[in-house]
């Protein structure tokens, strides 16, 4: 399998024996590996900083195709178009190639974003914070609406950036990103995911006003739907102190 967007073999090649300084080491795993790199190119905007991701021999099976290993560049590369075709942020791919074994995909650096778990909620004012969490359930809610399940709905995931009292936000690692045929079913699987490792991060209010927003988006929500959302946030955080 060969894919080459916009890229020569020779300048692959110089791509991926550049300098290793790894922004995150290679995970090794079932022979293969795939690591991260932040390096500088140049792009027709100038030189832009990016996150260079390598993989070798770092491959997946999918449904459709059993018998025939694909790099999970590939797969990541698909959801980042799959969610810019819909209209959920996501990143911007700059360089995707595959050649043999190795792959690589580029995309642009979130200057000026934090991981959401990087946030302190108790800086910010009660509108900042309510503007934020309103902003994540929106943009999660629009995920849900395409059937898309994110499958990793950690803080560390959701990265956000504010612009005056506005919240700009976008989804990463979409690499085991999936197509569910029942909304709901994205639905309890990711929210139940970004519960539990928000535990220490929302109070009782933020999950309340998550919820509100995330209703708002669904403009077909059943009542089932509604019931479930509320005894998932309501319910469980009856016992939590507030904050």
């Amino acid at each position: 399998m060969e894919i080459m967007q916009g890229l020569t073999s020779p300048e692959f090649d110089t791509i991926w024996m550049g300098q290793h300084n790894w922004y995150e080491e290679p995970n090794i795993r079932r022979g293969g590996w795939s690591g991260v790199r932040k390096v500088d190119i140049e792009t027709l905007d100038g030189v832009t900083p990016i996150y260079l991701k390598q993989q070798f021999h770092h491959s997946y099976r999918s449904w459709t195709n059993l018998f025939i290993k694909q790099p999970t560049a590939v797969r990541e590369y698909r959801n980042i178009r799959r969610l810019h075709k819909v209209g959920v942020p996501t990143l911007d791919v700059v360089i995707f190639a595959v050649k043999g074994d190795a792959a690589i995909l580029g995309t642009r650096a979130l200057e000026g974003y934090q991981a959401l778990d990087e946030i302190d909620l108790n800086r910010l004012t009660l509108q900042q914070r309510r503007a934020l969490i309103r902003s994540v359930a929106r943009c999660i809610s629009r995920l849900h609406q395409h059937h898309y399940q994110h499958n990793c709905l950690y803080p560390k995931h959701i990265f956000v950036r504010q612009f005056d009292d506005k919240w700009s936000i976008k989804l990463i690692d979409l690499e085991k990103m999936k197509r569910r045929w029942r909304r709901n079913e994205a639905m309890k699987h990711d929210l139940d995911t970004l519960y539990r490792r928000s535990l220490m991060l929302f109070n009782q209010r933020d999950c309340i006003t998550f919820m509100r927003a995330y209703l708002s988006e669904q403009k077909a929500s059943s009542s089932q739907q509604r019931r479930f959302l509320r005894r998932f946030f309501c319910g469980r955080v009856v016992d939590r102190p507030k904050t």
